[in-house]
């Protein structure tokens, strides 16, 4: 599967007006907003719950998580000294891989990659088209999408998820 590859579309609506640009060209220069920044190919974004599929992919092949398999959400998670916690602290209570995908339940996620381990989980994303170049220089320069690494040496215990 290499459908990451294709761009079907791609789209960054300018925020000024192009009959005045000459002249409010300082202001934009200056503007906190960056519109003059293409926000689709110069900006890096945290993906957020786009991303919980590749847990959930990488989890399901590695039969690290089974599909009817329940995994209990309080509201928060805690591990390695610190405390995650599900949008506005919902507890979502027990779930499926299908049904924390539906509530994009954040402590399912996390239990599943810390399930899953750095290493897997940093291949599967890889496979996915994370942490490589998206190929995107014939627009403006080259483009990378970033992942976390274990440390050299140290291996899994060195890369936790967070989200």
């Amino acid at each position: 599967m290499r459908a990451y590859k294709l761009i079907p579309a791609i789209s960054s609506y300018p925020g000024y007006d192009l009959n005045t640009f000459k002249q409010d060209f300082p202001d934009l220069a200056r503007d906190e907003d960056r519109p003059l920044i293409n926000k689709v190919i110069e900006e890096v974004y945290l993906v957020g719950s786009t991303f919980k599929m590749v847990p959930a992919l990488a989890a399901l092949e590695e039969e690290t998580v089974r599909p009817e398999e329940i995994i209990y959400c309080g509201g928060t998670y805690s591990r390695h000294g610190a405390t995650k916690t599900c949008f506005r602290q919902i507890a979502h209570g027990s779930l499926n891989v299908s049904r924390a995908l539906i509530r994009s339940c954040n402590v399912f996620f996390y239990e599943t990659a810390l399930r899953l381990g750095i290493d897997d989980l940093t291949r599967h994303a890889e496979e996915f088209g994370f942490g490589s170049i998206m190929g995107l220089g014939h627009l403006r320069g080259l483009r990378f999408t970033f992942i976390c690494r274990p440390l050299p040496g140290v291996g899994s215990r060195g890369c936790y998820p967070v989200a």
